[in-house]
């Protein structure tokens, strides 16, 4: 059997601290995550999608996902001349 997966677009509500002592809310979007069905659940997929992208991206002191909400990517579809329409 094929391995199943979706693909997703995050969004996230962040709340960050720095070193300085400074705190920070704000909103990142279109993270990039791909649900592995079989592997873990799909809140599951999207959290990690969103600590993995906060990690690589930013310097902090600790940091906090508020909320995250995602949406399926739509395939394109794809017609071939052998293939009714």
């Amino acid at each position: 059997m094929g391995k199943r997966h979706t693909n997703f677009i995050v969004d996230a509500d962040i709340q960050m601290w720095f070193h300085s002592g400074q705190t920070t809310d704000f909103t990142i979007r279109n993270i990039e995550c791909v649900w592995d069905w079989d592997e873990c659940s799909r809140e599951s997929a999207e959290f990690q999608s969103v600590f993995d992208y906060v990690g690589k991206n930013f310097y902090f002191e600790s940091f906090s996902i508020q909320a995250f909400s995602s949406s399926p990517v739509k395939e394109k579809a794809c017609y071939t001349p052998s293939s009714p329409l």
